[in-house]
Formats: structure tokens, C-alpha cells, sequence
């Protein structure tokens, strides 16, 4: 099966390299920039995306990536298959520099914009990146080792006077001209680098392709019932994460439905915006509902246009739900799991399942295969626990120049989660726990070594632990056990401050717990299950 909305496309019957069957329009293969032509053909005069006081229609913004992407190419050299990293905050410029190199068949690579410069410098010299397009804001962030970015050969900075060395946005996006040579990009083609990070403290780079984002869009589209001319979309999600830049920005763009941008999230920012916007839908953790529902002044805006959300990225406890429904009447809530190595969105949890199934995160979607496996790749039995497999053509083609994380993560076209998980006999699926101490803070995947690799590096300190601990609105909070050295004396706001000066700020330990030693197993290994009793 696959999803009806399929039907605007035409489905051929030749066979990939990997097997499935290719989606093809009219006589092109299928990447995302045929999709933006064929949706901008259809709504061309309705607004596809509000940023502030700013409005622009499908028409004004395919001129704009038009002349961004004959700027790139014929004067800055881009071709495709070279990388662009994008340090851009949510909102349009991030929208025309991404869909300016998606159709020149460059590869784009979206930064975190929490990332401080060396963890920002790894991510650009590991992709290779050619270009740089940047926030003034976040670009000082890197200035200080800009000189350490090894293939950038132009950066190009939006919203205030460019640094000495770098060029502005606008150039780009007023280039005189929007003649540009498209090239032939396949489905299968390489669309983005997502990084996430890795089981050795280095982030590594998800080979995101065309055509997995665009079933992600597609699915996201009809099981979360969008509706063109009757919708309009809040993203509150960095378009860094691939739950912001799939189910907020590309399902959007799939349908034709507006998309509002809040570059920043406060609570009562997001109400105000619901209610002057009318806005009737989101994506996002559920933490950001949470804050929002218990604003002091929730019961002050009107939310009466809100229709469907979608809560995902952490689990949601019945009490939560409940709320949810008392303050939300008549809205329509699901829940969904995925992966930056599946384009995210793998599973449906439907309204009428939130709470007789509140701790499954739903069914397998179309275009996605799921089994559990024990340690020697056995398929288990319905209600059996061992770990989440999941194959299809929404799983990216592997990590950025990883061959041997690529043959232990992928094996015969299935990629290993390590997500403990188990699916019922009635199909739902459960994830249980993490099998690599993945520490979940609002949907925020943190690996436990790369924050203590910083605490290692802090001079005090002798050995060092980092777990998760439950938190009621992100789900988890990060928290760290440290033994400082013989003769040396620490405190919990010097350690936080040398690891922000490091760290994104949602990496940072909110508590230290100071230890003599720490519980190790017979064989030397620290056992985290005993700090995590500690709380």
C-alpha cells in the first residue's frame, strides 16, 4: 500500500538499483525540485510561507530560488553533488537557500544552530562543505574558528552587515539572472547530510535522498490529514532536525499549505501567533505543548482554529494526554516515532488510540518495514523485546564517509536502530528503552560520551558518567556523576559553565552528582543503571 496522495504522481513500474519502484512526473524522475515546480505550478498566486511581517506566494519565492540558484552555480561555482551548509535559523531564508542548491543537485548540510564553533567547524570539514550561508548571530558563534573550515571557499551572511571576508545574502538573492543549467538528479540522489550523533562522541552525517524525504511528505500529508485551502502550518521546529525540515516544511510544500515560521519558541509567543494566524496545525515534542498549556495566560487567546497536532520525539504519560484533550477540546491528537536515518516518521498513532495505547507509538506506515531481532539477528515473536529493525526506501543511504558504522549499522537493507523495542500481535509498536545510553531531552538526542568527553577534558576532573533522568516537561534532563582528582575541589557551576562553553545548551548536565568512585561492574564498566536509581 501506498499512500492515495501518490496518485498526482505516476508510479512506473521499472525497479531501482535497491529494488522499489520509482515515482516519476510526467517524463522526470521525482526529486524535490520537480515537486516545488509542480506545486508552485498549481498554487502559484497563494501564499506559501509568512515569516513575521513578511508573506511570499509560491510564484514570488520560486523567482527568488530561481535567481539564488543561477547565482550559485554560474558565479560561485556550485554543481552538483557539492555540499552548502545552511547555519540558518527557522524562517524564509532558510526556505530560498535550501531549495536555491536543492535544485542545482548540491547537497545541503543544516547545521545545528545550538552548536558552538568546533562542534560547528567538525560537521562543515567532515561534509566537505564549498559554501556557507549563515545568520549574522550564529556565524559569531564560529568567527573564532572560521579560519579552521577547511573546503568553505564562500560564506555568505543574512540579516546584518557581513564580517570582513564574507559576503551578503542578498547577493544571491537579488542575482540579476534566473537562467541556471538544471542537472538530472534521480530520486535516489543524495538530497541532505543530517548529523547525528555517534556512539564515539563525533557526530556522523545521514545520507538523506529525494526520494525518502518525499515519502516522509507524502505520508505526512495523508495520515495527518492535510488539507489544501483549509490549512495552515506553525513550525516551531528547527529546520536542522528532520522532523522540522520533512512533516513541517516539505509536507507543506507536497500540499500547498502555508507554513508560519517562529524562529524562536516561547509559549506565549506560540499562542499569540496560533490566534492571529489561525493557525490548525503543528508537529512538534511535546514539550512544546506542555509549556504552552500551562502558560499563566493559555486561557487569554483564542486556539479555536487549531484542528490536528502531532505530538512526537518523547513519550507522552496519560495525565498529559488527558490535559491536552480538557484544554484543547475537538482537537485531533497523534503521536508518531522516526528516525534522522528514516526521514523521520515511521509510525501513526492515531487519535483514538492516544489513550487506550498511550505508551505505543502506533503502526507501521507504508513504505516501511519493521521487525525486532535478538543479539544474533533472530526475528522474535509479537510481544517480544530485542532490537527495532526498520527497511524501506525511507532509510537514508548511510553515513557521510562512515564505511565501518555503515557495515554495523546496515545490514542487507535494514538499518539497526538500537531502540529496544517490541511490537503486539495487533500490530503496535513499543519503544522500550535505548540500547547506547541515548539520553531524549524533548525529543533531542544527546549520546552520553559526547558530553563526557567535555567533562573529561575539564582539568579537575578524574572519571565522569552522563545519564538520563526523567524531567516532566522534556521527557529527560541530562545529569552527570563525576570524581574530581586527588587534592582538587569542584562545584556544579564552574563544571556547567566549562561544558556550555562546548556544548549546544541542551547537552549541558542541569545536575552534577559528586562521587568518590563510580559503580563499576566486575569487568570495569560503569554501571549507569545504579546512578540512574540515585535519580
Amino acid at each position: 500500500m501506498v499512500p492515495k496522495l501518490v496518485s498526482r504522481f505516476q508510479l512506473v513500474e521499472e525497479e531501482s538499483p535497491e529494488g522499489y519502484r520509482e515515482f516519476h512526473y510526467k517524463d522526470r524522475p521525482l526529486n524535490l525540485s520537480v515537486l516545488l515546480d509542480e506545486t508552485a505550478a498549481r498554487w502559484p498566486d497563494e501564499i506559501a510561507f509568512v515569516d513575521g511581517d513578511r508573506r511570499i506566494t509560491y510564484r514570488e519565492f520560486l523567482n527568488c530560488v530561481n535567481r539564488i540558484s543561477a547565482g550559485l552555480q554560474k558565479k560561485w561555482g556550485i554543481q552538483k553533488g557539492d555540499r552548502v551548509a545552511l547555519l540558518l535559523g527557522i524562517g524564509l531564508p532558510f526556505c530560498l537557500a535550501y531549495f536555491g542548491a536543492v535544485r542545482l543537485g548540491a547537497i545541503v548540510v543544516p547545521l545545528n544552530t545550538r552548536y558552538k564553533g568546533e562542534e560547528l567547524v567538525y560537521e562543515i570539514n567532515d561534509s566537505g562543505a564549498k559554501v556557507l550561508i549563515a545568520d549574522r548571530p550564529f556565524y559569531e558563534t564560529l568567527a573564532p574558528v572560521q579560519d579552521r573550515m577547511k573546503a568553505v571557499s564562500s560564506v555568505f551572511i543574512n540579516d546584518g552587515a557581513p564580517p570582513s571576508g564574507t559576503l551578503s545574502f542578498d547577493i544571491l538573492t537579488s542575482y540579476e539572472s534566473d537562467d541556471f543549467d538544471p542537472p538530472h538528479v534521480s530520486e535516489w540522489d543524495i538530497l541532505n547530510i543530517l548529523y547525528t550523533s555517534g556512539t564515539t562522541g563525533k557526530p556522523k552525517g545521514a545520507m538523506q535522498t529525494h526520494r525518502g524525504i518525499i515519502g516522509t511528505a507524502m505520508m505526512t500529508h495523508e495520515f495527518l490529514n492535510y488539507q489544501h485551502g483549509r490549512d495552515k502550518v506553525l513550525c516551531v521546529i528547527p529546520l536542522f532536525h528532520t522532523t522540522g525540515l520533512s512533516m513541517n516544511l516539505l509536507a507543506s510544500v507536497y500540499g500547498g499549505v502555508p507554513v508560519v515560521f517562529m524562529n524562536k519558541f516561547h509559549p506565549e509567543e506560540a499562542l499569540k501567533l496560533i490566534q492571529k494566524e489561525r493557525i490548525t496545525r503543528m508537529v512538534a515534542v511535546i514539550a512544546v505543548y506542555w509549556l504552552m498549556l500551562n502558560h499563566q495566560n493559555f486561557d487569554q487567546y483564542d486556539l479555536s482554529s487549531l484542528r490536528e497536532i502531532l505530538y512526537g520525539g518523547s513519550p507522552a504519560a496519560e495525565d498529559v494526554i488527558r490535559e491536552m484533550r480538557q484544554k484543547l477540546p475537538g482537537v485531533i491528537l497523534h503521536n508518531g516515532y522516526g528516525l534522522t536515518e528514516t526521514h523521520a516518521y515511521d509510525t501513526h498513532l492515531p487519535d483514538e488510540d492516544a489513550i487506550s495505547h498511550v505508551e505505543s507509538v502506533g503502526k507501521i506506515l507504508p513504505l516501511v518495514e519493521m521487525k525486532v531481532v535478538d543479539f544474533r539477528g533472530n526475528e522474535l515473536s509479537p510481544g517480544q523485546i530485542g532490537e527495532l529493525l526498520i527497511k524501506g526506501c525511507k532509510v537514508v543511504r548511510g553515513y557521510w564517509n562512515r564505511p565501518e558504522e555503515n557495515r554495523e549499522s546496515f545490514t542487507h537493507g535494514w538499518l539497526h536502530t538500537g531502540d529496544a523495542a517490541r511490537i503486539d500481535e495487533n500490530g503496535y509498536v513499543y519503544i522500550m528503552d535505548r540500547f547506547k545510553d541515548m539520553i531524549n531531552r524533548g525529543g533531542e538526542k544527546i549520546y552520553s560520551i559526547e558530553v563526557e568527553n567535555a567533562l573529561y577534558a575539564y582539568p579537575k576532573i578524574l572519571e565522569a558518567a552522563v545519564y538520563g533522568i526523567p524531567d516532566e516537561v522534556f521527557g529527560e534532563q541530562v545529569k552527570a556523576a563525576v570524581v574530581v582528582k586527588p587534592r582538587a575541589s569542584a562545584t556544579t557551576e564552574e563544571i556547567r559553565e566549562f561544558c556550555a562553553r562546548r556544548l549546544a545548551d541542551y547537552k549541558v548536565p542541569i545536575e552534577i552528582l559528586f562521587l568518590d568512585e563510580l559503580p563499576r561492574n566486575p569487568a570495569g564498566k560503569v554501571v549507569k543503571g545504579k546512578l540512574r536509581e540515585r535519580g
